[in-house]
């Protein structure tokens, strides 16, 4: 089975820029928190000398402003690494998306596949069934050599390779519905060896009806869901085109 690619989401830039603004307000709110912080203890009776900590205006507004510049600092290399990781998170989401158009294609290929080889499945049995119809209680070779024919052209078709490239679900109900028509169409074969009586033989013709007409129904069935998944994929891409 082919792996489907996992595309990643990238935080849109509105979202981008409210982070921006939340932590622009955060630093300014903690550097006057700072200030406001250090005037209070400084004030505080018990405190140790005051003059301990003197120090003209300008000296402090170099601290608070060497301060602050660390503050932003900080926030620009913060920015630039997210700025970074959102790069490449979209340069990773732009592969991914690649990745999975080429997958949908190749996807939309083998449903295509699968449709024609169910479609002529189902041509062949309609023509079977008219055939089996048409057969009378003396023509039983002839019921043997409609279902080695059938048999043959299930050959032809490799419906089970084509459905494992698609996925687990498609693989296992083909694989299914064909271990099924093969291992009835061995069932009438040993049934029309082990009795040469003509109610046998009509027994055998009413089954052999009532079997392709479900077959019938059933494969088309499975053939407009093939349709429908491969359609919905086609529109998929031309919307996004």
């Amino acid at each position: 089975m082919t792996k489907r690619p996992i595309v990643k989401k990238i935080m849109p830039n509105s979202k981008r820029w409210i982070y921006t603004i939340r932590l622009f307000l955060g630093y300014g709110i903690a550097a006057a928190i700072l200030v406001i912080l250090t005037n209070i203890v400084l004030k505080l009776k018990g405190f140790p000398d005051g003059n301990w900590f003197a120090a003209d205006e300008g000296t402090w507004l170099t601290f608070y402003g060497a301060l602050i510049g660390g503050f932003i600092t900080l926030l620009g290399v913060n920015q630039t690494i997210r700025f970074t990781q959102q790069e490449d998170q979209r340069m990773q989401q732009a592969e991914a998306l690649e990745e999975q158009k080429e997958y949908d294609l190749t996807l939309i290929q083998h449903l295509w596949q699968l449709e024609t080889s169910y479609h002529h499945l189902a041509k062949e049995f309609q023509i079977m069934h008219a055939k089996i119809k048409r057969i009378t209680a003396t023509e039983r070779d002839e019921i043997q050599r409609l279902i080695n024919t059938m048999q043959e052209d299930l050959l032809q078709h490799d419906f089970v390779s084509i459905s494992s490239k698609i996925n687990w679900d498609t693989y296992h109900k083909v694989m299914g519905r064909m271990k099924r028509i093969r291992n009835y169409f061995i069932d009438i074969e040993t049934q029309l060896l082990s009795s040469n009586e003509a109610a046998t033989t009509m027994a055998i013709k009413e089954d052999l009806l009532t079997m392709l007409s479900k077959e019938i129904v059933e494969i088309d069935l499975a053939d407009a869901d093939f349709e429908s998944q491969r359609v919905a994929l086609e529109e998929k891409h031309l919307n996004t085109n």
